[in-house]
This record gives C-alpha cells, structure tokens and sequence, in this order.
C-alpha cells in the first residue's frame, strides 16, 4: 500500500527551491544542475560538477559566468611536473580561452595569479 504525502508532511524549516522553466537534468545544462545540486549530479566529472558549485558558476581567470555553451577546462594551480596533485584545492575552473591566456602568461605573471587563488584556496600540494 502507499501513502499519500501532504505539504505539511514534511517540516516547516525545508526550504525548497523551484526549478527554473523547462529544466530538466536531461537537458544537457551541467552547469545549471551542477549549480544546484553539486557532485550529487551525475555527470561525466565529478570533479567538475564540485568545483563549479565551489567556484558559484565562474571562471577563476576572468570571474564571468559559465554559460552551457562554453568549453570548460580544469586547470592545476600547481603543475603536476612541479609536484601538484589532481584534488580539487589545487584545480580550477577556467574558459578555454582563458587557459589559453594564462599559458601565455610570464611565470613573475602567473606566480602572482596563483599565489591569490592558492590563499583564496587553502590550496596545497
């Protein structure tokens, strides 16, 4: 036998947060449900799904919004060859043009850049 469940079935402190038009987790949007329910969205990566929802949706370089469209990169703040691992303190989220552009950076340049995002971070090697 099954029971019905009413509103008042579930307590008041449960917020519950629509989901936007004609979403579907189906839909192809891993940004969108990545956002919203973190690494409990089954994706190809995981790792991604955590650290879009970590980085609220935004590139680590140029701090605008993913949008579905955009080509997303995982990026290591310390290199493998320079001892960094693939956890996620030490990854990012970047564009594509966006690691294009922090590869062409001067190592003073990029030094700089890591430092702020490794205190932001916690990251460790």
């Amino acid at each position: 036998m099954m029971n019905l469940l009413y509103h008042n079935d579930f307590p008041a402190s449960v917020k519950w947060v629509k989901v936007k038009g004609n979403r579907s987790p189906y839909d192809g949007d891993e940004i969108y449900w990545s956002k919203r329910i973190g690494d409990k969205y089954l994706t190809l990566d995981p790792q991604k799904s955590r650290l879009i929802k970590v980085q609220r949706s935004k590139c680590a370089y140029c701090e605008l919004s993913f949008k579905p469209e955009d080509m997303i990169e995982k990026h290591h703040l310390i290199p493998k060859i320079k001892g960094g691992h693939s956890i996620d303190k030490n990854l990012v989220l970047l564009h594509l043009h966006c690691h294009d552009k922090i590869d062409s950076l001067k190592e003073v340049d990029y030094d700089k850049w890591v430092l702020e995002k490794t205190t932001e971070k916690g990251c460790c090697k």
